[in-house]
């Protein structure tokens, strides 16, 4: 899929800094280092009590989860986006790496901004997203210090990777409306070919965990009821496992460590290969 280009380059003022965007690769390279977590901030942290660490990681995962719920809405109706973030309260970003700022100085733009917009709406979740997990691990190695039982969900968090952004249910991506004979087995080991243009969605069922492909102009998103992935171009591996390229929580059991793989082609094509021993299902209609 084509990287789309911004002649002239868009302009973003942050203070007296201003930011040029020459294609939506450059605005999700220069997003991207605004994701780590500063070290003044892990102090930060450090200095607060466990009851208000858990406080934190509870509104956290809200704002995200209610951002998602945006971004959902954007990735079918892209002019959405504008409106959605002019209604937001800038006061859900944070201060940190200049968050708030650059929210606010796109509530300035006009609809050229969108997708600017999307993409740093996408790296605030997975800033927010990093921040909870570190607090979790604070919260749970504080807890293993004194000797107080750390419970199965704080225990899966420590095997599992950063989770993007927190949802607690499937429905809210839309697969619910699908029925089981809607979908349709892939079969195992053996390559299939799918067509995925701009706009369109797969659903997919890794066993019984659903998820969704969906295509945009300038790239692929795997999205399940934990994180929104962007695929790669070529292989990407969806499981389990730590190394894969979209990470299943641990607490998916039925879901394999190495699942399924994705390999995206610049025609927007998928090729989609089972890898697993409990079956991945698509929307029938791609397999027809």
């Amino acid at each position: 899929m084509p990287n789309k280009l911004f002649i002239p380059p868009l302009e973003l003022k942050i203070g007296e800094q201003t930011l040029r965007f020459n294609s939506v690769t450059d605005i999700a390279f220069s997003m991207e280092g605004r994701t780590a977590i500063l070290s003044a901030k892990l102090s930060e942290l450090f200095k607060l009590s466990t009851d208000q660490l858990e406080t934190q990681a509870e509104m956290i995962a809200g704002v995200n989860k209610y951002l998602f719920s945006i971004l959902s809405c954007a990735v079918e109706n892209p002019d959405s986006i504008d409106r959605s973030m002019r209604g937001l309260d800038t006061l859900l970003f944070s201060q940190d790496h200049s968050w708030r700022d650059i929210v606010q100085a796109l509530n300035e733009g006009n609809e050229e901004f969108n997708p600017i917009r999307m993409t740093v709406l996408t790296k605030y979740m997975k800033y927010l997203s990093s921040l909870e997990v570190t607090i979790k691990y604070i919260c749970s190695d504080r807890k293993r210090a004194i000797g107080v039982p750390v419970d199965d969900n704080e225990k899966e968090m420590r095997e599992s990777d950063t989770t993007w952004a927190h949802i607690q249910s499937g429905s809210e991506l839309g697969v619910d409306s699908q029925t089981e004979n809607e979908f349709k087995r892939l079969p195992n080991d053996k390559e299939v070919s799918v067509k995925l243009p701009p706009g369109e969605r797969l659903d997919i069922r890794l066993a019984s965990h659903k998820c969704q492909i969906i295509a945009t102009d300038n790239d692929m998103q795997f999205i399940d009821n934990t994180r929104v992935t962007i695929l790669n171009k070529g292989r990407n591996i969806v499981g389990r496992s730590a190394e894969s390229t979209v990470k299943v929580d641990a607490i998916q059991k039925d879901v394999s460590r190495i699942h399924l793989q994705i390999i995206i082609s610049d025609d927007h094509t998928l090729q989609l290969t089972d890898l697993s021993s409990t079956g991945t299902c698509i929307t029938a209609v791609f397999l027809t």
